[in-house]
């Protein structure tokens, strides 16, 4: 049904896995579909919780430029259009009453990032690379990365990400707040489930830090 993007319902958990292998890198064709998927889902009762995940080795190298480019340079609306629909597609995950967990290993850079960063959690495998290379183009995030980058991590880590590129391995990451829980790569999709399993009843968005604490603290063996 999806060409960028596997989509199942198991167990009362929705599983929306970016497929395009190696890298997953996000085109214009993946952010219309998350778009559409978050359509389907967020609205959907039967549905206690959603887990986002990649294809193969990488969760995903984030959006693909060299797609991006193709846009009208004659109509400057499109562009901007795009990321203001795409910043409205990860907010949606982001204010989702229900909990939205990333799943990831590898590289998760980039648009990429937004997209974990905008999940209520993330677990992350031992060999991930997170961070933000559009500095190094002197751009900025374009679809909400900077405000669920502050939201999580000390004013100083923040803008040695935004503006100086910096890229974080498993243990920063979690020593600067990015993910929750790192485990084994072999392990990310699983703890994820679990973790899932054990918080969508009833589950309250304010109380994030809580779950983390008695859930996943600790779960890393």
């Amino acid at each position: 049904m999806y060409k960028t993007i596997n989509w199942h319902l198991e167990d009362e958990i929705g599983f929306v896995e970016l497929n395009s292998p190696p890298a997953n890198s996000m085109t214009r064709d993946f952010f219309y579909e998350i778009h559409e998927i978050s359509d389907d889902i967020l609205g959907n009762e039967d549905i206690k919780a959603i887990i986002i995940s990649g294809t193969g080795r990488h969760f995903s190298s984030g959006a693909d430029i060299n797609d991006l480019l193709t846009f009208d340079p004659g109509n400057p609306h499109q562009a901007k259009d795009f990321y203001i629909a795409n910043s409205e597609t990860f907010k949606r995950f982001y204010t989702a009453k229900m909990p939205v967990i990333a799943a990831i290993k590898g590289v998760c850079i980039g648009s990429a990032m937004e997209l974990a960063m905008s999940c209520h959690f993330r677990v992350a495998a031992e060999n991930i690379v997170m961070g933000f290379p559009e500095a190094e183009y002197n751009l900025m995030t374009g679809c909400g990365g900077s405000v669920y980058l502050a939201a999580h991590v000390k004013k100083m880590t923040s803008i040695d990400m935004m503006l100086g590129g910096e890229m974080l391995d498993a243990s920063g990451a979690q020593q600067s707040g990015l993910v929750d829980l790192i485990v084994k790569k072999d392990d990310v999709l699983k703890k994820a489930v679990n973790f899932a399993k054990r918080i969508y009843t009833n589950y309250n968005p304010d109380l994030r830090d809580y779950y983390v604490h008695k859930f996943l603290s600790g779960d890393s063996k």
